[in-house]
């Protein structure tokens, strides 16, 4: 029996994933991976075919018992592609077969202070970086557990200034 684990952070941008995703890796010597996988892709079916490809890497380590911690998967695309205007019950049955990670957790901050992190980074805003669309981006990731009944989803609900930190 392994004891091995899959642990994907979700969020949406300026939720500090990356930082928390790479902190876990390092502390539990892990894996970290992150997707896409390839940072050109930009249409669904790029972002299913990277993640196919992404989940066959990934069973490889996990069968080799190596522990992964993965910044985005499939919930991403999700609540991103939805966003996009594309069909729930399309993207559902488009990741039915991706993996199901022994624990997922979503990084839930106030919009003001996603903002915030977002301006400090000092790099150009995407349009997903308004506060109108990251208000939609949050409330599209509160509905995961609704679309994922039988998956352990956890959600961490920061406030203002507040971190998230790995001890």
């Amino acid at each position: 029996m392994n004891n091995n684990f899959f642990i994907v952070i979700e969020g949406a941008d300026g939720s500090g994933k990356t930082t928390i995703a790479k902190q876990l890796a390092k502390q539990y010597n892990a894996i970290y991976t992150a997707e896409p996988t390839d940072a050109s892709i930009d249409t669904l079916e790029g972002y299913i075919e990277d993640r196919k490809k992404h989940d066959i890497q990934i069973k490889g380590w996990l069968k080799e018992g190596k522990n992964v911690v993965c910044d985005r998967y499939k919930y991403s695309t999700l609540v991103y592609q939805q966003f996009e205007g594309h069909d729930v019950s399309e993207l559902l049955e488009l990741n039915r077969d991706s993996l199901i990670p022994d624990l997922t957790i979503v990084l839930d901050y106030p919009v003001e202070v996603l903002m915030q992190r977002l301006e400090e980074r000092g790099k150009p805003l995407s349009k997903y970086e308004t506060p109108e669309n990251l208000k939609i981006i949050c409330e599209l990731y509160k509905q995961l557990k609704h679309w994922y009944r039988e998956e352990n989803i956890q959600y961490y609900r920061g406030s203002d200034e507040e971190a998230m930190e790995i001890d």
